[in-house]
């Protein structure tokens, strides 16, 4: 980014003028020629354009916070409702259409997979499959912003003795960008999958349902999802931090769906628009599913080792069109 536009965009962010001499001076800038660039910004080539362009976001910024703000007067805001299986009545007015997160507590009650799915069960049936894993995640802060170049291969035995032999790791991980039950033996375990609500149809090997394993400590770092999923707690449990897409002009949403801040140890002076968002808590646990609508933000934490498995196949259309930022200038 040149210094033209990072004056130009602080500006339009609000940030007061001494701010951004003091920090120029502090990269080298002599004071005169930090002062001039900041004092007449209609010279700055593509001032005008940006802060018409600008007027208009913050009017959007306006009205999604008007609703969000609507939506909290809701005492029960930040709770997460557990619920038994509701109707397909219940669940589409009241949940899909309402975009509304909710956890189910019963989802797979019954399941087979919910007696016989453990690390030893996958070691002894697929241990021989070659499964790709997300691997040196701790050397990169951005690793799932750079998903591929963690992607690695490994014998599923192999990966589940390094679970075994882990307390507490966010180092490797099974995350739904892989293709595990396409394209392994691993797709037989979707006949554990049980009862399923009238909303959804049955998993298959088609890359809309995904396993997620890995040891106690794995971290999601913040980002939203371009569709609508379940995410089926089978072992473990984990906690989410969900934060309302109507939250979007305060997430640092740098490139495609992801946020350059870490949900789980907010920097406030880094980030301070991030004081004003409120983030609802869900634990999930074994059994449960919970429902992630379009856009949501969610980072997620697993309190022990688990097994899990995201499903998108609704019966509902659930494909959504979103223009994310490329980074460009970053």
């Amino acid at each position: 980014m040149s210094w033209t536009d990072w004056v130009i965009e602080n500006t339009l962010n609000g940030v007061p003028r001494v701010a951004l001499i003091d920090k120029m001076k502090q990269e080298g800038f002599e004071e005169a020629d930090a002062v001039a660039m900041t004092s007449d910004l209609d010279r700055l080539a593509g001032y005008k354009a940006a802060d018409k362009i600008n007027e208009q976001y913050k009017k959007l910024c306006s009205v999604v916070g008007n609703l969000q703000a609507l939506q909290e007067q809701d005492p029960e805001y930040t709770t997460v409702e557990k619920i038994d299986f509701p109707s397909e009545e219940v669940f589409f007015k009241e949940y899909w259409t309402r975009n509304k997160p909710v956890v189910i507590k019963n989802f797979a009650k019954g399941w087979p997979a919910m007696s016989k799915w453990s690390l030893e069960y996958f070691a002894d049936k697929f241990g021989d499959e070659l499964v790709e894993v997300q691997t040196k995640r701790d050397e990169d802060n951005e690793y799932e912003l750079n998903s591929i170049a963690h992607k690695t291969k490994v014998p599923l035995r192999e990966f589940i003795a390094k679970i075994k032999a882990t307390e507490s790791s966010n180092d490797f991980y099974m995350t739904a960008n892989n293709h595990t039950l396409r394209e392994t033996k691993l797709k037989d375990a979707l006949e554990d999958v049980g009862h399923l609500p009238d909303y959804l149809t049955k998993p298959a090997a088609d890359g809309n349902t995904h396993l997620w394993i890995g040891p106690k400590g794995t971290i999601t770092p913040i980002h939203h999802d371009e569709v609508a999923l379940f995410h089926v707690q089978i072992v473990g449990r984990k906690v989410w931090k969900l934060i309302s897409p109507l939250y979007a002009p305060n997430m640092y949403n740098h490139k495609g769906v992801f946020s350059m801040m870490d949900v789980h140890n907010i920097d406030y002076n880094r980030f301070p628009k991030m004081k004003d968002v409120k983030i609802i808590e869900a634990l999930v646990e074994p059994e449960e599913a919970l429902f992630l609508p379009i856009a949501w933000w969610h980072g997620v934490v697993s309190l022990d080792w688990s097994i899990s498995m995201s499903i998108i196949n609704f019966k509902y259309p659930n494909t959504w069109t979103y223009n994310n930022p490329t980074g460009a200038y970053r």
